[in-house]
C-alpha cells in the first residue's frame, strides 16, 4: 500500500494490514477513531494525524521512519522495530515492545507510555526526547541502549525491569521531575551507562530502589 495521498479511518474497531503487504506512508493517515494495525514492513515518510479516540499500531515487522511527523491527541503504538533513518517526530508513543533503532533523534512532542521493549542498541546513538510525560510501568523488560532517553515533561518509573547498558542515559532535564517509586533494581547489563539528572530525581514511596553497579549517578540539579 503506496500511500501519497490520504490513507483514512473514521469507525470504531481495528482494520489489519496483514504480514506480507508493505504500509508506505508518503502522505498522511489520517485516524479519526478505531485504530489500524499493520504487521509488514514499510516506509514512512509522511504524516500520521491521530484524533483523540484514533489509534495507529505497529503490530509487527519493520519500518523505517524517515522525517515522519505526528499530530493529534491519539496514540501510536509500537511492537514491531523502528528504525530512524532520520530525525522524526511522534506526538503520543506506547511502546509496548518491540525495538528503536537508528542513529537519530525521535522526538516525542506529547507523552511516552513506556510498557516494555528496547530503545537502542549497542552502537546506536541519538536521542529519544520527550516533551510531555513520561510513564515507565509493567513488569517487562525496558532497555536503553545506547541512546539517551531524555525526559523533559515529568514522569514517572513504578513497574520493574528497567535497564540501562551499552553507554545509555537516562536524563532528567531541568525543570522536569521524575518520581522513582518503584522497589525493583535499575541496571545495567554492559558496558557503561548513565543517570545525568538536571531537573529533580525524587522518591514518595516506601522501599528501596537500587542503581545497580556500572550506572553512573550524576545529580547536577536535586
Amino acid at each position: 500500500i503506496d500511500i501519497y495521498g490520504t490513507f483514512a479511518r473514521s469507525a470504531a474497531g481495528t482494520i489489519t494490514i496483514n504480514s506480507g503487504v508493505l504500509f508506505n506512508n508518503y502522505g498522511t493517515v489520517s485516524v479519526t477513531d478505531g485504530n489500524i494495525l499493520v504487521n509488514g514492513d514499510g516506509t514512512e515518510t509522511g504524516t500520521f494525524a491521530i484524533a483523540t479516540g484514533g489509534k495507529f499500531t505497529f503490530g509487527s515487522g519493520t519500518y523505517t521512519l524517515n522525517g515522519t511527523t505526528s499530530s493529534g491527541a491519539g496514540t501510536i503504538e509500537n511492537t514491531s522495530t523502528l528504525t530512524l533513518a532520520s530525525n522524526s517526530q511522534i506526538e503520543n508513543l506506547t511502546f509496548n515492545g518491540g525495538t528503536l533503532l537508528g542513529n537519530f533523534d525521535l522526538n516525542i512532542t506529547g507523552a511516552l507510555n513506556w510498557i516494555s521493549g528496547q530503545i537502542g542498541n549497542s552502537g546506536v546513538t541519538g536521542t529519544v526526547l520527550v516533551s510531555g510525560v513520561t510513564t515507565i510501568s509493567g513488569s517487562l523488560g525496558k532497555n536503553i541502549y545506547g541512546k539517551t532517553l531524555s525526559v523533559s515533561g515529568g514522569g514517572t518509573y513504578d513497574g520493574s525491569g528497567l535497564g540501562i547498558s551499552y553507554g545509555g542515559k537516562l536524563n532528567i532535564a531541568a525543570g522536569s521531575t521524575f518520581t522513582a517509586n518503584s522497589t525493583a533494581s535499575i541496571s545495567n547489563y554492559s558496558g557503561t551507562a548513565a543517570i545525568d539528572i538536571y531537573g529533580t530525581f525524587a522518591r514518595s514511596a516506601a522501599g528501596t530502589i537500587t542503581i545497580t553497579n556500572g550506572i553512573l549517578f550524576n545529580n547536577y540539579g536535586t
